[in-house]
């Protein structure tokens, strides 16, 4: 409880307000953001990274619940995942900030009951979200993803769904284009990755699988801005649509007016919220 007021008081005593301006939609530059053509075929527009081309399912279909946008979805299931990505690749871009969203889903295999979840992120060039919580992934994986890789990584904190055709859970990335191109999608690995990988129950079939849908693009207007009073610039603060993202930093923390700690990628509300990273913490306003 005293650490929760000292984080309040400290919010209070030393930093200023967010302001967040102008933003521009730049959807209609993904082809087949949706997934709504080539049903039953590959998606139209979208690379198959690493094989996952000849996985058994990886066709557009319309196995999805009513979170889906439109008809159809995409997704990818296989006995083993190694691994995989299905990316899109945008050039000539203006330079700046850019926020990629896309609903995705992992859950159970009815065939095999038990969890899938191992590493389903949607990404932006070496920024990813993973699908749940940061205690839902060892530290060893972690280290993979974040040393090995090289990815930068943030918590949409959903729970692995209990069904197998839902919901479509929104999840945000954000990436800084400094040469124009951006390189976006989804990646997964599984039991036969050639990395390090180790994942509960691998034994059991599907581990990485997941659906997708319904990608956006976003750029950040360049005058967005931080009025930061005690001048820790070394990490930058983000807000699009509700969604809070920090640039400069491999993990971060939210936490309500009243000091509680909340989800660090979900949609929030209206009002006052405090971000913690590299033990410094700044207060946002979404407006």
């Amino acid at each position: 409880m005293k650490a929760k007021y000292l984080l309040i008081s400290i919010f209070f005593i030393f930093f200023g307000s967010f302001i967040v301006n102008a933003q521009t939609d730049l959807t209609s530059l993904i082809i087949n953001p949706s997934f709504e053509d080539n049903v039953d075929d590959m998606a139209t527009g979208w690379d198959y990274e690493g094989g996952c081309d000849a996985y058994a399912w990886h066709t557009i279909n319309t196995d999805g619940d009513d979170t889906k946008d439109g008809d159809n979805i995409c997704g990818l299931w296989n006995e083993t995942f190694g691994d995989v990505a299905i990316t899109q690749t945008l050039t000539g871009l203006e330079n700046g900030v850019y926020v990629v969203t896309a609903g995705l889903m992992v859950g159970v295999n009815d065939a095999a009951p038990g969890q899938r979840l191992t590493t389903q992120r949607i990404f932006a060039n070496n920024n990813s979200v993973l699908y749940s919580s940061e205690v839902d992934y060892s530290a060893e994986n972690l280290d993979i993803l974040s040393g090995t890789l090289e990815e930068t990584l943030s918590y949409a904190d959903y729970p692995v769904s209990t069904v197998e055709n839902g919901p479509f859970s929104v999840c945000s990335v954000e990436t800084t284009v400094t040469d124009g191109t951006l390189v976006f999608g989804i990646k997964t690995n599984g039991t036969t990755s050639e990395y390090e990988f180790s994942f509960p129950d691998a034994d059991e079939s599907g581990w990485g699988w997941f659906k997708m849908d319904n990608f956006t693009l976003t750029l950040l207007d360049g005058s967005t801005a931080i009025e930061n009073i005690s001048n820790n610039n070394d990490f930058v603060i983000n807000v699009h649509n509700g969604f809070i993202s920090v640039q400069g930093v491999k993990t971060f923390a939210v936490y309500n007016i009243s000091g509680n700690k909340i989800p660090s990628n979900k949609q929030l509300s209206r009002g006052i919220y405090i971000v913690k990273a590299n033990s410094k913490v700044k207060k946002v306003t979404i407006q």
